[in-house]
């Protein structure tokens, strides 16, 4: 989920998960909190980083975690019925990282590993300096500068996510991530809210109560506007295939070696469904300093692909065939990031992470049909590798070139700058 960057020190939680855990059990939490072998490397390994976030690694130029800061002056804009907020905070200082407790650590190994971790603080504390100027409900004026603090309670971050190992390009990625700051309680004092007046204790605890539903409400909006934005670029992306005379595609003409000195070679091939591309899971929007970071898992499918051609024989004898191949569902991941000025996302990868079942159909052997075994065997590796080329050159050049004709909304950008 991505939320705004105004709540960039809420979101410190979670960057900071690679704590140790500490020996009290919470509720939801498992004792030990290793699932497994593997999951136990990684709690070790955790465990052995505790006294940095204290004493930090001098030797390597690495600073102490806790506490942490004073952090460069972040401005912020919080714009909800409830709060209009706009201001800055300097000497920001985070405490208590050291803290943290490993609750759970799950790895799963199969087709396709998955790991869920989970981390808790009880309290998660910020201190500094504010300076802010806003409205209340549409009514009451918010105005003051001082100091602040912000305490949450029972606080915690997981994360869970599955890893996919493409054998043919040699590459790992993470697909299906799903991030989730939580907390129990909030509670914000700013000093001298209000010009240090009656109604400062009053503001600060009206303030406490708005502010605990913002996070949720600004990662449904986030969240929202990605799903939204991916639905369009998919819609658009699928359109601009029709337009462009690419559905279906035509393939280049093949020659395959059989083995054996037999040998086939192929024509008139073709490859339909690259329109259906479409969004396959949730889509996510995350901004880091001036970037913005899209990530999206895409589905096209299903695939069908045509082929004429003729196989020859050790002996020069010849046999015309046609081939009908088919695949279910093609998944790909994809990120991609655009700078905060132009709004513009240039893909970063993609990842092509599945490639479905694969059905073979071909008629017209005749005297030849003993090679038909070996046509499939090396017919269906052809058809996945036209796949390939298809997603990862005509598809992803048709998704960049919706992307540039479409930036990242305007408002939907201010809600994720600082």
């Amino acid at each position: 989920m991505a939320l705004s960057r105004g709540w960039l020190l809420l979101m410190l939680l979670a960057s900071c998960c690679c704590c140790p855990s500490m020996s009290q059990v919470l509720p939801g939490c498992i004792d030990p909190p290793a699932d497994g072998a593997i999951a136990q490397v990684v709690v070790d390994a955790l465990e052995a980083m505790r006294p940095y976030f204290l004493t930090g690694i001098p030797s390597l130029g690495v600073p102490l975690l806790d506490p942490m800061g004073p952090l460069p002056s972040i401005a912020f804009n919080v714009d909800t019925e409830a709060l209009v907020l706009a201001g800055t905070v300097n000497e920001t200082v985070v405490r208590n990282l050291a803290q943290f407790i490993i609750c759970q650590v799950n790895v799963s190994v199969g087709l396709k590993p998955k790991f869920y971790v989970e981390f808790r603080l009880e309290n998660f504390h910020v201190d500094g300096l504010y300076d802010v100027d806003g409205l209340a409900v549409s009514l009451f004026p918010i105005f003051g500068n001082g100091n602040y603090t912000l305490d949450t309670y029972q606080s915690g971050f997981s994360g869970s996510a599955t890893v996919n190992y493409n054998v043919l390009q040699d590459r790992l990625s993470i697909s299906d991530l799903v991030l989730d700051v939580f907390f129990e309680d909030i509670e914000l004092v700013l000093e001298c809210i209000l010009g240090c007046g009656q109604m400062a204790d009053f503001m600060n605890g009206f303030l406490s109560e708005i502010v605990s539903g913002i996070p949720e409400q600004e990662m449904l909006r986030d969240m929202g506007n990605a799903n939204a934005y991916m639905d369009m670029v998919m819609a658009n992306t699928a359109q601009l295939i029709l337009d462009t005379g690419m559905e279906p595609l035509q393939l280049p003409n093949s020659h395959l070696d059989l083995g054996s000195d037999n040998s086939a070679d192929l024509w008139n091939g073709t490859l339909a469904g690259l329109s259906t591309v479409r969004r396959s899971g949730t889509a996510t929007v995350d901004t880091v300093v001036d970037w913005l970071f899209l990530y999206a898992n895409v589905a096209v499918g299903p695939l069908e692909a045509h082929y004429q051609g003729t196989v020859t024989d050790s002996d020069g004898t010849s046999d015309f065939f046609e081939a009908w191949l088919s695949l279910d569902v093609a998944d790909v991941y994809i990120t991609a990031r655009a700078d905060l000025h132009s709004l513009i996302f240039d893909l970063d990868q993609f990842v092509i992470s599945e490639l479905g079942p694969v059905g073979v159909d071909i008629q017209g052997l005749g005297v030849l049909g003993w090679l038909t075994s070996s046509l499939t065997e090396v017919l269906t590796n052809h058809f996945l590798d036209d796949i390939q080329s298809a997603l990862s050159e005509q598809l992803a050049s048709a998704i960049q070139t919706v992307l540039n004709e479409n930036p990242w909304p305007a408002n939907a950008a201010e809600n994720l700058k600082l």
